[in-house]
């Protein structure tokens, strides 16, 4: 699931047009699976791995494990934070490297679940 208010269909756009001036540069997505989306943070190259999204630099987060990692699982369940809940703040880097960067971690992120899938059987 991709995750942004510049969307029609996002449930909050209204609240984000009244409270921001456009859409900014933060986005997040879900894979379904917390492992994947450890290994698609974890394989990207040109992505930091990062709390903070102040830089001008691309970075990738994941709140369940980092910034939210302190937050008891019943009351993060209660704040609909998921596990699988990838952050992308994107930077002033190209964005064609940028995209192939997301692509090339995202096969190699299913390809490194797949294998423990396979040697867990």
């Amino acid at each position: 699931m991709f995750i942004t208010p510049g969307l029609d269909s996002h449930p909050d756009r209204d609240v984000h047009n009244r409270q921001a001036r456009g859409f900014g540069s933060v986005f997040s997505f879900e894979t379904g699976s917390y492992e994947l989306s450890r290994q698609v943070v974890e394989a990207a190259r040109i992505f930091n791995i990062t709390v903070s999204f102040g830089s001008i630099n691309s970075s990738l987060s994941l709140p369940a494990r980092m910034s939210h990692a302190s937050v008891p699982d019943e009351l993060r369940k209660r704040q609909s934070v998921p596990t699988d809940l990838v952050r992308v703040s994107v930077g002033i880097e190209d964005a064609d490297d940028l995209i192939a960067d997301l692509e090339q971690a995202f096969v190699a992120a299913s390809q490194a679940v797949e294998l423990t899938a396979d040697t867990a059987s």
